[in-house]
């Protein structure tokens, strides 16, 4: 079993066959004891309004007199992480939504497979994505080093779909084009933000920035 499972035949089989809960799931989810309740998501489009008071927030933890944290929603969060997209995510096309659930940051867009670097990489999974799928990205915020955050994925959804686990490695080296340093885990995208931030928390809603204290 486990050298099966290792196999690029069984991760076929694995999306087939989530590919069919997904379709019937109406018919046998009621029959999972304690299941959870879906609960619809509410996500909000990232505009340049809220993109500029996003980095307010951040400028403010700047000044020497300035607060020690800053709270920002999630599409204020979402700007810090797709700074300069058009050239380092280019395959996400359209409109950014974001929402946080927990303590995840969640990213939803349309993906281009044109603008994916390698759909040969991608293995099963690039059948999926042969042409533009709305596709949903949840993952946890952290600082790395001075001047350094991680986004990194622990969901990925192409429609209602999820991404099996071994899957989601590959996709975010497809959509990320920016050289990826030592370190860095293999599901993270990594973003710039200002030296002076030291911690970034994300719960209730809402994302948190805390300024490095010397």
């Amino acid at each position: 079993m486990s050298g099966c499972l290792r196999s690029v035949g069984c991760l076929v089989v694995l999306l087939a066959l989530a590919v069919g809960a997904w379709v019937t799931r109406d018919r046998w989810r009621h029959a999972i004891p304690g299941a959870a309740p879906v609960v619809d998501v509410a996500f909000t489009p990232l505009t340049e309004a809220r993109r500029a008071a996003g980095r307010a927030q951040v400028e403010s933890l700047g000044q020497r007199s300035g607060p020690v944290f800053a709270t920002l929603t999630a599409a204020e969060a979402s700007a810090l992480v797709l700074t300069d997209a058009r050239r380092r995510l280019p395959a996400f096309v359209g409109q950014v939504e974001a929402a946080v659930v927990g303590d995840r940051l969640v990213l939803r867009s349309a993906l281009d497979p044109a603008e994916l670097s390698g759909m040969d990489a991608l293995g099963p999974l690039a059948s999926l994505v042969q042409s533009r799928q709305r596709v949903t990205l949840a993952g946890t915020l952290d600082i790395a080093e001075p001047g350094r955050a991680l986004f990194t994925v622990q969901d990925v959804r192409v429609n209602e779909l999820a991404v099996p686990s071994p899957a989601i490695a590959a996709l975010v080296r497809q959509l990320d084009r920016r050289a990826r340093g030592a370190g860095t885990p293999d599901r993270a995208i990594s973003f710039e933000v200002p030296p002076y931030i030291g911690d970034v928390r994300v719960s209730k809603g809402r994302v948190t920035l805390y300024k490095s204290v010397p």
